[in-house]
């Protein structure tokens, strides 16, 4: 099960979109403010277009066992803040994270244990749990584009009967967006 415990941090925020969109009036702040967070949403997160983190955040990965290596659900991974399991006697137990290190890429991070992961693990769906920092401490400008072109296209064509034919900022977020996507 994978809990967000800290949203994001903002990446692309009123004034920056206002400016994009070229509107200098406060009428429509909580709406533009209302497709920013529709357009990160989009993109961001194992649900998202990208299936990994854009900025920033809190998550916690919570499953059954260990398994070696030990596959994270998304990246890219800034740091493994804390790593936890149900011992058999039904305690938690702190695993000092200097004992597993990290590997992969931001599409494919692993956690591997320096010698063994625990065997005396209880059998439980949330026997194990890692509290990850993902994203990026830089959001790349790309990224801050698909966002402001996403926004845009909510501003402007507000109704859902568009035509796509005539709708190609679209390919633009896509084409933007698409180095970044995490591909499994």
């Amino acid at each position: 099960m994978l809990t967000l415990l800290e949203a994001p941090t903002p990446f692309v925020t009123l004034p920056m979109a206002k400016a994009h969109l070229s509107v200098s009036h406060t009428r429509d702040d909580t709406l533009i403010q209302s497709q920013i967070n529709s357009a990160i949403a989009f993109l961001d997160g194992p649900q998202g277009y990208l299936g990994s983190a854009i900025a920033s955040q809190k998550w916690r990965y919570q499953f059954g066992a260990f398994s070696d290596p030990l596959r994270l659900p998304m990246g890219p991974v800034i740091s493994i803040d804390a790593l936890s399991y149900w011992d058999t006697t039904g305690a938690i137990v702190q695993m000092d994270l200097a004992t597993v290190y990290l590997f992969g890429d931001a599409v494919s991070p692993y956690v591997r244990p320096i010698g063994h992961f625990p065997s005396d693990v209880r059998t439980r769906d949330d026997a194990v749990t890692i509290d990850l920092t993902v994203g990026r401490t830089n959001v790349p400008d790309q990224l801050v584009s698909a966002a402001l072109l996403i926004v845009g296209q909510l501003y402007r064509h507000r109704e859902i009967d568009v035509d796509v034919r005539n709708f190609p900022t679209s390919f633009g977020m896509y084409d933007l967006a698409r180095p970044y996507r995490a591909v499994f």
